[in-house]
């Protein structure tokens, strides 16, 4: 299981040495997902530019979506299926032992899936980059057919993960 796909670096990171989740910031915005559009919710803030965290949650999924400028830039997600490696296998972009390899050598590359392909040459840096874009974005477009939940938005909370705009 690749890092870059989890909530565990978030998660890690509003957790104590004790395991107890740190308390967030309260909450700029929240809305209801069965009677709030998440069309309009992400356009709102896409317009006025907005920086900041956009949490989902549906029953147990959660995905985060950190904004920047309006923009999303990184989307962490707890759906197994939407793992950057389980994308890819369902895309027909590599095998489930070309995974197996590359997840092998993932603590070498500080748990980035992506890099640990490249570097066994099963993916160009480019094509990394490209279907990385298209999986984050999938991740974001499969919230849309919620029917309920509950979306809060954090004004200010920044991704400290390599992350680039999917414009």
């Amino acid at each position: 299981r690749s890092a870059d796909d989890s909530l565990d670096p978030e998660q890690a990171a509003r957790h104590s040495t004790n395991n107890q989740e740190l308390p967030r910031p309260v909450a700029d915005e929240q809305w209801d997902l069965s009677t709030d559009s998440l069309v309009s919710i992400l356009f709102r803030l896409a317009v006025s530019t907005e920086t900041g965290l956009l949490v989902l949650r549906e029953a147990s999924i959660v995905k985060e979506i950190y904004l920047y400028e309006g923009d999303p830039h990184f989307v962490a997600s707890n759906v197994p299926e939407e793992l950057f490696g389980q994308f890819l296998l369902s895309q027909g972009v590599i095998s489930e032992q070309e995974l197996n390899r590359a997840l092998a050598i993932l603590p070498k590359y500080d748990g980035r899936l992506g890099e640990s392909l490249v570097a066994l040459k099963l993916l160009r840096p480019m094509q990394m980059l490209r279907m990385l874009t298209q999986q984050v974005r999938q991740k974001v477009l499969n919230a849309f057919v919620w029917h309920g939940g509950i979306a809060t938005y954090y004004r200010g909370l920044t991704c400290d993960r390599a992350a680039a705009p999917l414009g």
